[in-house]
């Protein structure tokens, strides 16, 4: 087959490796694989599993022609031949399944290693994403002094999550002149999460400001810095979620109202 692209899928379905020990591949294809085999070391491993076994295989028929050929006649090799060929078949047989699964149990390995790869490379950006995080939080409290500190307000779990029906448990006064404020949240820490976001909303539902990749805090306290003019006198709702297991699942409801600081 001309012109086939000799790529491990191809090779696999097409059982080239054995195909190739046992010099049935068509010339096209013989030269495709060679020229494949001379840069791919896990082919080569392949072919040189498939080779041990077909000369494991030769050992074994040839010591048995050799002592049928001793004690028979012309008449005997030949009934001899004939009654070796299915054994033959079967061994051929035999080695196309030990090919199959031997090709199987690598593919079945590949897959895993990519698995493996792609949760490290997800990993690797998430660590990345918190490191930056990180550095934005230490530049901002770096810069706390220059603008007056920041006011910190705690707030409570909120039983619910609506906005409408009570007033919220919470107030934050907030003076013209702050720049920035610190919700301190009322925490459960679970090791479980890996890590969080936050959204929150004014009363009529419109978002007003959401993160997302909040590392887990090692203090077992999480505190969220929000810039003070994104606050305006009226009822907020604050929700966090924690991610387990590749999902999200809300964890805590901060209802609070702010009102202008005397």
């Amino acid at each position: 087959m001309p012109d086939t692209l000799m790529d491990h899928g191809y090779i696999e379905e097409h059982q080239i490796v054995s195909l190739y020990a046992m010099g049935k591949l068509s010339p096209a294809d013989r030269f495709g694989f060679e020229d494949h085999l001379v840069e791919c070391r896990q082919c080569q491993d392949e072919l040189e599993l498939t080779e041990d076994f077909r000369r494991g295989l030769q050992d074994v028929v040839s010591q048995d022609e050799i002592r049928s050929g001793a004690s028979r006649t012309a008449a005997g090799w030949l009934s001899g031949f004939r009654a070796w060929r299915p054994v033959a078949a079967f061994a051929f047989a035999l080695l196309a399944v030990a090919g199959f699964l031997f090709i199987t149990l690598n593919r079945g390995l590949r897959l895993e290693l990519e698995r493996t790869r792609a949760a490290a490379s997800d990993w690797e950006r998430r660590y990345s994403g918190e490191q930056q995080a990180r550095l934005l939080a230490e530049s901002q409290l770096r810069d706390a002094p220059a603008q007056g500190a920041a006011p910190l307000f705690t707030l409570n779990l909120t039983r619910g999550a609506g906005l409408a029906a009570a007033e919220p448990p919470n107030t934050v006064s907030i003076s013209p002149s702050a720049k920035s404020l610190v919700l301190s949240l009322e925490w459960q820490n679970d090791p479980d999460f890996q890590s969080y976001r936050a959204m929150l909303v004014d009363a009529t539902g419109h978002s007003v400001w959401s993160a997302g990749d909040i590392p887990a805090p090692s203090s077992g306290a999480l505190a969220i810095t929000l810039s003070a003019n994104l606050l305006h006198p009226g009822k907020y709702l604050l929700t966090v979620e924690g991610m387990r297991a590749g999902s999200y699942s809300a964890i805590g409801h901060y209802s609070f109202r702010v009102t202008p600081s005397k």
